[in-house]
């Protein structure tokens, strides 16, 4: 224990001599060493140079003996200049202590602490940072020499912005050591340091921008500015890179030849490297999985011009969420490779992508991509798609459409500028094409009932062609298979040309109630465009569909087999040849529907009709209005080629005064069922069963104009009767008819006689025994009179045509009394006598 303790008393004793000496030196040595170093750094800087105050320490940065100075700013060596090009809050120069002995003092360390160092090269060449002269002699008086190994750096803020080859480098070195040494005859400069990088770039090309950097370097500085670097280390944002190569500075311009492989690489760092790849903040997206990296830069720094560039990299399963949006790809790979070009510059820049692949959820992306020129980019990529248009619709809510859902596979090209992406408007100038099958699609619009659904299809778009080929869907009651191709789709996007659709359209069913109307229709004559807003037809389209439809149903309209063309142009619907079964029969329609806006429109049409039944063709097209003569009057089939012309009001009501038409008509098995007009006229000639007429076949051509209906003189035989008709039927439904009656049929219908009594006479079906009547009124209440004017014009002939008729009459009627004559009574003798002098005067009378 007394060895140990007279050790503990010797070892204070030590120190405190150690202290006692160390307080006497600093005593003695700090003034002499604060004016040595001052009069030492006057040779060494040619510059304006103050220093705010100076201190000296043994002890302060032990081992080493120190100089602080504070406050010590150094102007810029530019003509003219008031500005500094160095300030610094404080310098540490360090020096042995076994050089206090000697009385030579050598700096072996600064340390540069809170410095704000602005170092610019002007475009002419002039610097502002160099102060210390090219020669200086006096330095040798000094007993301070600087034989500085490391000086070190902390917060500093540095900038090098060299104007001539507009090369800038702007800075905050957090904490930096380069050391000097000699190896071999060599002079080697390590330097490790950490900075926040604010702006690197090279003329317009940013290469890091807003990045931390960590970088241990080893410099071999050969002949002249030569340096070397071998094995050096970088880290860029995480990013772990090895550099080897030379820089060269021993001629106007810094020229590089350098490699940079990275070798621990992150997708995140990778994608944050460049300022340019993503705009904004990273810290919305999640980004995981590996990544590689690797650059050559070859070349002079030049005023106008980056070294060259070619950078390599891909990334390895990678993973890219974002949080607000809910976009996640997953699986991605890529290769990849960025250039400068020949010219290296922005315009000479060339980044491609290769091998690309990537999911998100069901959707999968494969393809290339090419980018060309950072100053205009230009694309060129084609990629392969396997898109869930619901997930598309979730993650950028297109614009018109409340709900989309439905798969798209298929591949998309692209090559164009970048600008041109950005506007419908130039959209157009790009050479885009696609090849993509789409199913089980479906596209609700805003404000529609019902949605379209895609049950497969497949588009194929060559500009300015989008071909459809077999895209099969429907909407609400209506389905549809659609083949041919819209043409100028993105110049009608743009608003410089017409969408023009060339369709072939086949359908089982087409319900234009359901597919048009957007209120429930509960009166079956509502017709389409009643109380609809009228505006001016679109002028953005032309169409022309040729039609096969199995089943079409519009209003009350039910048709069958529609086929034929329908197209479109502003202001202009026209149809072509359009045939269909409809109302019992047959039908084709040919022409036209133009719009004459504020007024109304036009239509010219010829309608042929085949067997069609005309209490149906009255029913369905609502009894063209008027109510005199209905479907209920009618039965029977019509044929009838039709030709007219009429204006419509803006809500597409006949301006019925405009209408002009002719008609040749053929009604097979007609009746006429309790037409008020021949039930009058039944009553007026005293003949029965004018309620329901039974006619033979009625052939006549009819015309329309001016609000009239003109009816030239046609035949009508029926079951009760045999007439001539012609005259005119006013929309008012006034009625001004001239007819002739035939009396032979009255007589056989009274005696209930048929054609085959009167074999043994001429049967003459329009001649004989008329009478003429005059029907003329109001067709609810008509006056019927006898036509005096047409019987004098058939008195002569007639009469003698009446006369032979009744003289065999009554033969015919005497032979047959004889074969009677038994079972006649006196009742029906005098009934005979009474009828056939009454039909004698009053053939006489005419």
């Amino acid at each position: 224990m007394k060895i140990i303790g007279s050790f503990l008393y010797y070892l204070l004793v030590s120190v405190i001599a150690l202290i006692g000496l160390g307080v006497i030196a600093a005593h003695i040595f700090t003034p002499q060493l604060q004016k040595q170093f001052l009069k030492a750094l006057e040779p060494y800087i040619n510059a304006d140079f103050e220093v705010g105050y100076i201190e000296a320490s043994l002890f302060e940065n032990f081992p080493y003996a120190s100089v602080e100075l504070k406050q010590v700013t150094i102007g810029e060596t530019l003509d003219s200049s008031n500005s500094n090009a160095y300030e610094v809050g404080s310098i540490y120069a360090l020096f042995n202590f076994n050089d206090l002995l000697t009385g030579h003092w050598g700096i072996e360390k600064l340390v540069v602490n809170n410095a704000l160092i602005n170092m610019k090269t002007l475009p002419n060449g002039q610097t502002n940072f160099e102060f210390w002269p090219s020669d200086s002699t006096s330095a040798e008086e000094s007993q301070i020499a600087f034989d500085l190994d490391v000086i070190e750096v902390n917060n500093c803020q540095y900038t090098l912005d060299n104007q001539m080859n507009g090369f800038l480098f702007s800075s905050l070195i957090k904490t930096g050591t380069f050391s000097v040494h000699l190896v071999e005859g060599k002079t080697e400069i390590d330097v490790k340091a950490s900075f926040d990088i604010k702006d690197l770039r090279s003329g317009d090309l940013v290469i890091l921008k807003n990045k931390n950097l960590d970088s241990e370097l080893g410099f071999t500085i050969q002949e002249g500015d030569l340096y070397s670097i071998t094995a050096g280390k970088l880290v860029v944002e995480g990013m772990k890179f090895q550099v080897d190569g030379t820089i060269d500075n021993s001629t106007e311009y810094v020229t590089t030849d350098l490699d940079l492989v990275g070798t621990q690489t992150e997708l995140k760092d990778l994608i944050g490297l460049s300022p340019g790849l993503l705009q904004g903040s990273l810290n919305d997206y999640k980004i995981e999985g590996g990544a590689f990296f690797s650059a050559k830069v070859r070349g002079p720094w030049l005023p106008t011009k980056s070294a060259g560039m070619l950078i390599g990299f891909g990334v390895r399963d990678g993973s890219i969420a974002q949080s607000s949006s809910g976009l996640a790809f997953t699986q991605i790979n890529l290769e990849g490779s960025f250039s400068n070009g020949v010219g290296r510059t922005n315009s000479s820049t060339t980044l491609s992508l290769r091998n690309i692949s990537a999911r998100d959820g069901d959707n999968e992306i494969k393809g290339q991509f090419e980018m060309v020129n950072l100053d205009d980019p230009k694309l060129d990529f084609d990629l392969k798609a396997k898109l869930n248009l619901e997930r598309i619709h979730q993650l950028f809510a297109l614009p018109g459409i409340e709900k989309i859902q439905g798969l798209v596979d298929g591949d998309i090209a692209f090559k164009g500028l970048l600008r041109d992406l950005e506007n419908v408007e130039t959209i157009g100038n790009s050479t885009i094409s696609a090849d993509v099958d789409v199913s089980k699609a479906l596209f609700l619009l805003e404000d529609d009932k019902s949605a379209w659904n895609i049950d497969k299809g497949h588009l194929n778009f060559e500009k300015p062609y989008l071909m459809l080929n077999n895209v099969q869907g429907s909407k609400a009651k209506t389905d549809f298979i659609v083949d041919g191709y819209a043409k100028n789709l993105f110049a009608f996007l743009a608003g410089k040309e017409r969408l023009s659709l060339m369709l072939d359209v086949a359908s089982n069913q087409v319900d234009l109630n359901d597919f048009l109307y957007e209120e429930e229709i509960h009166d079956s004559t509502q017709n389409l465009f009643v109380d609809a807003e009228v505006e001016h037809w679109p002028d953005f389209l032309l169409l022309s569909a040729n039609l096969n439809v199995n089943s079409f149903v519009w209003d009350d309209i039910l048709a069958k087999q529609v086929k034929g063309n329908i197209s479109y142009s502003p202001s202009h619907l026209g149809f072509k040849n359009l045939e269909l079964i409809t109302m019992g029969g047959r039908m084709t329609i040919d022409g036209a529907l133009n719009e004459v806006l504020p007024l109304g429109y036009d239509v010219v049409a010829s309608i042929k009709t085949d067997s069609v039944d005309i209490s149906t063709f009255f029913l369905d097209l609502d009894n063209f209005g008027q109510d005199y003569i209905t479907n209920k009057h009618l039965k029977g089939q019509l044929a009838a080629h039709i030709n007219c012309a009429f204006d419509t009001d803006a809500n597409f009501e006949m301006v019925s005064r405009s209408l002009v038409a002719d008609a040749d008509v053929t009604l097979v098995g007609g009746e006429l069922i309790g037409f008020l007009p021949m039930v009058k006229v039944g009553k007026f000639i005293k003949v029965g069963h004018f309620e329901h007429i039974v006619l033979d076949t009625l052939q006549n051509h009819l015309f329309i104009k001016n609000e009239t209906i003109e009816i030239p003189q046609m035949d009508i035989h029926s079951n009760t009767i045999d007439m001539v008709i012609s005259g005119n039927h006013t929309f008012e439904n006034e009625m001004d008819y001239h007819m002739k009656v035939n009396v032979k049929k009255l007589f056989m219908n009274r005696h209930k006689l048929s054609p085959a009594n009167f074999v043994k006479f001429e049967n003459d079906n329009v001649g004989g025994m008329n009478v003429f009547l005059l029907v003329k009124g109001p067709g609810d209440d008509p006056e019927i009179s006898y036509d005096l004017m047409a019987a004098g014009e058939n008195m002569g002939q007639g009469v003698k045509n009446q006369l032979s008729e009744l003289e065999k009459a009554r033969k015919l009627e005497f032979e047959m009394r004889k074969s009677k004559q038994d079972s006649m009574t006196i009742y029906h003798k005098t009934l005979q006598q009474k009828r056939r002098k009454n039909a004698f005067k009053s053939a006489l009378s005419k």
